[in-house]
């Protein structure tokens, strides 16, 4: 027989501030918005939209559609891994064989923008320290040249650009690799690990950082309703941030997870 539990339709708890950032990861996947958009045919703002709107709003669909069945089901003493709660059969282990196929696919999904991003780290550390100029001297503007890079015609100067090698590609890869396997079998809790990843990674990419870059990008322009927002969103981050991932340590220090 399925457990009964309390099947209400709000109710408020300390324990909002440590779920809070599974829905904020749930819905992160702004890291992927450049490679989508330098590989879309027409890459124009409606179209670019158009996707957004329709895997957001799918998504969207999807996670309600389960999150509602399962607290139905099985009401307030619904665990954080839906699964783990039916028996096993048919049914059930299709859902589970979905989950490690998504799992498998997501993954190179997910490695990919922070393999680009440790890159770009890995190298700005070391153009830092060997003090090497950002821009290099070009003796030649061409057709060739790439119209989205900038180029200063007036000193015939134009950005360094630096391409992954082979080495590093592969190094950088099997870090993560690595890392992702020891935090695998360390942590046992799939509802603690995206709480903390929701709180602190998801959260500055969702609300932080856009909010940060709309401003620098308005920074010398009035201050208009768009600029307030992104400010607003960026607060509601840093906020997000603190109360969330202070509640998740708390969550741990107290063992209760």
């Amino acid at each position: 027989p399925l457990p009964a539990g309390d099947v209400v339709l709000f109710r408020w708890s300390k324990d909002f501030f440590t779920h809070l950032p599974v829905f904020v990861f749930a819905f992160t996947c702004h890291q992927n918005i450049f490679s989508v958009y330098n590989e879309m045919h027409d890459n124009s703002s409606k179209q670019v939209n158009g996707v957004i709107a329709l895997s957001i709003g799918s998504a969207c669909a999807v996670y309600q559609w389960i999150a509602i069945l399962g607290y139905l089901t099985f009401g307030s003493k619904v665990a954080p891994n839906l699964l783990t709660m039916y028996d096993n059969g048919t049914t059930v282990t299709f859902c589970r064989l979905s989950i490690a196929i998504l799992v498998l696919f997501s993954y190179p999904l997910q490695c990919h923008p922070a393999r680009n991003c440790l890159d770009k780290v890995i190298t700005g550390i070391c153009h830092a320290w060997s003090k090497e100029p950002d821009f290099e001297a070009i003796t030649d503007i061409g057709d060739d040249v790439d119209a989205d890079i900038f180029v200063n015609e007036a000193a015939s100067y134009a950005p360094v650009v630096h391409v992954m090698s082979p080495a590093k590609h592969i190094s950088i890869t099997a870090g993560l690799m690595f890392f992702s396997y020891i935090v695998s079998m360390a942590v046992t809790s799939l509802d603690l690990v995206l709480s903390f990843v929701g709180s602190t990674g998801s959260t500055c990419i969702s609300f932080i950082l856009p909010g940060v870059f709309y401003y620098k990008m308005h920074q010398h322009c009035g201050w208009t309703r768009m600029k307030v927002i992104a400010v607003l969103l960026a607060v509601y981050g840093v906020f997000v941030l603190v109360f969330c991932l202070g509640a998740n340590i708390i969550r741990v220090i107290s063992g209760d997870y």
